[in-house]
């Protein structure tokens, strides 16, 4: 009974101790994200997510959206494109700014940040001072 019992405590270490590697994995930091995010004067915090964005996923009016917001997506439309996003150091009203990059081909096509108390608080990584200066 008492080596079953250990079995179960060493099999449950193991899990735990690969879950907290993939958990690792999974939030660092591309350097190549953090260089691009920074040229624009952000600072990166931790990655929060990363999706995948299926060939022709881009509708007209999401194009649209984003173009209207300094954001042109629309040579990638018909491109499987990734998108990831990060916290970033900044805040605003005591929410972080958000920040998405999206890459097609493992190359960074496009990026903007999110500014937390706007919907939907589009803006292009290169309006840092505009974004800030901007109240909830």
């Amino acid at each position: 009974m008492e080596v079953s019992a250990l079995k179960n405590s060493i099999h449950f270490i193991i899990l735990l101790l690969v879950g907290m590697l993939l958990t690792a994995c999974q939030s660092t930091i591309d350097p190549v994200h953090q260089e691009y995010i920074e040229s624009y004067g952000w600072h990166v915090e931790k990655l929060i997510d990363q999706s995948t964005l299926p060939k022709n996923s881009l509708t007209e009016v999401m194009l649209e959206n984003y173009q209207a917001s300094g954001v042109d997506l629309a040579p990638y439309a018909g491109q499987e494109l990734t998108a990831t996003r990060y916290e970033l150091e900044e805040e605003i009203g005591g929410r972080s700014v958000t920040a998405v990059l999206y890459e097609a081909d493992g190359k960074i096509v496009a990026g903007h940040v999110v500014h937390p108390h706007q919907s939907p608080g589009v803006h292009p990584m290169d309006d840092r001072e505009n974004v800030m200066k901007q109240e909830e």
